[in-house]
């Protein structure tokens, strides 16, 4: 008898322990964005960005290029903020949660996105349009916020917000 039991719960903490494994990002993407009517391309995300268990994703849809901020609520993601941009000015951005600054380049003679004095990263997008984001360290208004480009020439210039 003490077998069976020793048994049984090696057998239901190996189930329990199967039921609490953490589903990849992209399947809880596709499960939150992709049940509306309109199919979203996911072609990057950053995990833990602004705390554990988060995300901030790249994708496409709509004729849009996309930003999203999920949030870890109680093991599940919850779509917090998102933005879409088009190539409407060679550059435009926005801000998610206040603080993760992102764009999008739509002009390649800029080599360089610069936010509140630091170097922003880029992620390729296609047709020569390049996504770009900054985690910054703490919460600051649109108003606050510096966002430069500079030139393969050299030159520099302060960009607006265009949302």
């Amino acid at each position: 008898m003490r077998k069976v039991k020793v048994y049984l719960v090696i057998m239901v903490s190996i189930f329990l322990i199967g039921c609490t494994e953490e589903r990849p990002f992209e399947e809880q993407f596709k499960e939150i964005m992709n049940d509306k009517n309109n199919t979203y391309n996911l072609f990057h995300h950053e995990l833990n960005v602004l705390e554990e268990g988060d995300a901030f994703a790249f994708f496409k849809g709509e004729g849009k290029v996309w930003t999203s901020y999920f949030e870890k609520i109680d093991k599940k993601l919850i779509r917090r903020s998102g933005h879409g941009l088009n190539c409407s000015t060679p550059v435009n951005w926005t801000v998610n949660q206040g603080r993760i600054v992102s764009g999008l380049v739509c002009d390649s003679s800029i080599s360089k996105v610069i936010v509140n004095g630091d170097q922003a990263n880029f992620i390729e997008v296609d047709d020569g349009r390049r996504y770009w984001y900054r985690v910054i360290p703490t919460y600051q208004e649109v108003r606050d916020i510096k966002v430069k480009t500079v030139n393969r020439d050299g030159t520099e210039k302060f960009v607006g917000n265009t949302q």
